[in-house]
């Protein structure tokens, strides 16, 4: 049974991945979202305060696979994840842990987007952040290696497939 998280939970998703309404696309249902802890969201648009309809988002039991972008070929291991259906496409978010560095994984992911011929729109240490098409991809990785744990890297990818 799927479980729905509210719009907060995908509000830093969404600048992150960059693909926020603009205030033209702005639905203009008078229905409020609320947030985890049960407040009304506004969110704004050209009149004031209205909201976007369906913010909610389901939660993966098992991870999804991408197009374009094929599983990491080290050790990983799926953690969790949410799907949100939107009108301009599916945004997916999937953790993952990994027995390899974070360094090694993060250059795994730049060099798989470039042979998959995404556009790299940035990169740093921790982050790559992409686009294909009508769609975008954002990988980030965390070094857990200090942790007692086998795992040496937390990743999260926010992947938005576009109609």
């Amino acid at each position: 049974m799927a479980r729905k998280i509210s719009i907060s939970t995908l509000v830093l998703l969404e600048l992150i991945v960059g693909w926020s309404m603009t205030a033209a696309q702005a639905n203009t249902d008078e229905t409020k979202p609320v947030s985890m802890t049960g407040q009304p969201i506004a969110r704004p648009d050209r009149k004031g305060m209205v909201v976007a309809k369906n913010m909610d988002a389901d939660t993966l039991t098992n991870k999804v696979d991408l197009p374009n972008l094929p599983d990491f070929t080290g050790q990983a291991k799926f953690v969790s994840g949410l799907v949100h259906q939107a009108e301009r496409g599916t945004h997916y978010v999937q953790h993952f842990t990994a027995k390899q560095d974070s360094k090694l994984v993060l250059d795994w992911y730049l060099n798989t987007l470039n042979m998959y011929k995404w556009k790299i729109n940035y990169n740093d240490a921790q982050c790559i952040n992409s686009k294909l098409n009508n769609s975008t991809c954002a990988v980030l990785v965390q070094d857990i290696s200090g942790q007692k744990t086998p795992y040496k890297t937390n990743i999260e990818i926010n992947y938005f497939l576009g109609k």
